[in-house]
């Protein structure tokens, strides 16, 4: 059973109605459309979210075709970003959601942005799955530094490409 159909039997609400694939196609674009309306006003003002992802984003139904979507989680210390420790652990960084240049450089700019709203669109489209999620060998959180994380990234990377 959906977790979400259990909270509302659980609060004492009525179940969801059902909806057609339309409608989640709808939704799905409407959400989408704001928060890349969103991150585009970040990058007008010359910000980086730099941890963009579904967790990072609130949904506020108004009603059934309309909500209202808030970004929130942005701006990572400055410390991490112009100048970060080499010791720095990716782990404590989201790094599904990272382009290849954060992780091997560990700058972060608007390309850090387009790269994790794409996994964000991953995310929507597939609820409930991390970025990578899908893949045959499953990805593990990799235990270590910087270096160890951008081989296996990477070799990941390698393979997807090759399965295309």
């Amino acid at each position: 059973m959906d977790a979400a159909l259990v909270m509302r039997k659980k609060d004492g609400l009525p179940p969801l109605p059902h909806r057609s694939n339309l409608e989640i196609i709808y939704q799905g674009k409407m959400m989408l459309n704001q928060i890349a309306a969103g991150m585009r006003y970040l990058e007008d003002n010359g910000l980086c979210h730099r941890d963009l992802r579904a967790a990072n984003i609130l949904v506020y139904v108004q009603h059934q075709f309309a909500m209202a979507i808030k970004i929130t989680d942005y701006m990572l210390p400055l410390h991490i970003l112009a100048y970060p420790p080499p010791d720095l652990d990716l782990l404590e960084l989201h790094w599904r959601w990272m382009d290849p240049e954060a992780l091997e450089c560990r700058r972060f700019s608007i390309k850090t942005d387009v790269w994790a709203f794409g996994c964000v669109i991953f995310e929507i489209l597939n609820p409930g799955r991390l970025p990578y999620s899908l893949e045959k060998t499953q990805i593990e959180d990799p235990k270590g530094y910087f270096s160890n994380l951008f081989v296996f990234f990477f070799v990941t990377v390698h393979v997807l490409c090759s399965k295309n």
